[in-house]
């Protein structure tokens, strides 16, 4: 089992822009899922690629079948995606993010 990582991109800042940051956290252990939205703030599209992971997960003939530790899904944002995270974690209470049992955002504070 894997622990997922969704990171929520910024305004114009697609998610295959961040290639090498999914790179190093998947060489970590981690699945990582991303998007191509532009409009990232409302935290739906982070909402959609891990409810479709976690479908995918129950999917007898996925690649990601019973890979996914859902007791280990972090989410995470850039700019726009920031904002999208507490959207996610916080409005939108019927997706999949708002249910996770650990979801919390991560701070990183620089002096």
């Amino acid at each position: 089992m894997f622990p997922v990582v969704v990171l929520v991109n910024g305004t114009g800042v697609y998610g295959s822009k961040y290639k090498a940051l999914f790179e190093h956290l998947a060489s970590w252990g981690f699945l990582v899922l991303g998007n191509e939205d532009p409009s990232t703030c409302s935290g739906n599209s982070a909402d959609a690629v891990l409810a479709y992971l976690l479908e995918e997960n129950e999917r007898a003939d996925s690649i990601f079948y019973q890979k996914v530790d859902r007791n280990n899904i972090g989410i995470s944002g850039h700019s726009q995606g920031g904002i999208g995270v507490f959207n996610a974690v916080t409005v939108n209470a019927p997706f999949p993010l708002n249910r996770c049992k650990k979801c919390t955002p991560s701070w990183t504070f620089q002096k």
